[in-house]
């Protein structure tokens, strides 16, 4: 009985480390804050693995709503957006990665479509340069909606907007969540888990014999 609860208590420890997620926000004071008005998101933001390459920018919730008339934002009190509404852009890893997804909208002036907002994201997902996995999913003009993707071990992803490779088209990005259920465990842990379940399973199996 006692081995029983040592493999339970290994197994205990080593679950969150196989499953424990990464969220990026761009709101708070590291990045933007609420009231930031266009500030580029550096290299190395969130993980010194990644490269966001320029193309990313953040914008507060204040400023979105007072400037464009809008009454919603950002999950974080700020967004990410593709500046100058490049189209695509890529955001780019050095250590492989599983992509869970993301909140997105579009952006709105007075909570509705314009003729910047872009209607559609498209994320494609490449490890090395062969494609993972592709998802497309529409935008709203009234809130954030958290878009799944589960690319596993990309390298870099491509985000487009509703026109394919034209600019001035422009959508809004907060929460990017990786990593989730997709990480690489530490072999320590794998030893631990493992462990936990090989004691678990002898315990049983002499409980049986008995």
């Amino acid at each position: 009985m006692r081995k029983l609860w040592l493999a339970a208590l290994l197994v205990v420890i080593a679950l969150p480390v196989l499953t424990q997620a990464s969220v990026i926000t761009f709101g708070g004071t590291s990045l933007c804050g609420d009231t930031c008005a266009g500030t580029q998101v550096p290299d190395g933001y969130g993980n010194s693995n990644f490269t966001w390459g320029g193309s990313f920018y953040a914008y507060g919730n204040i400023p979105y709503d007072a400037n464009y008339g809008n009454t919603y934002g950002a999950p974080s009190g700020a967004f990410a957006y593709n500046a100058f509404g490049d189209s695509p852009i890529t955001l780019n890893s050095s250590v492989a990665f599983t992509f869970n997804g993301a909140d997105f909208s579009t952006f709105a002036q007075n909570n509705q479509f314009q003729t910047f907002s872009s209607t559609t994201i498209e994320i494609q997902g490449y490890s090395g340069s062969t494609l993972v996995g592709t998802v497309v999913a529409n935008l709203s003009s009234t809130s954030f909606n958290f878009v799944t993707a589960d690319f596993a071990n990309v390298t870099s992803l491509v985000f487009t907007n509703d026109c394919g490779s034209c600019s001035g088209r422009w959508w809004l990005m907060d929460d990017f969540t990786y990593n989730q259920g997709g990480t690489t465990p530490e072999p320590g842990t794998m030893v631990m888990f493992g462990s936990g379940l090989l004691v678990a399973a002898g315990a049983i199996r002499r409980r049986f014999r008995s």
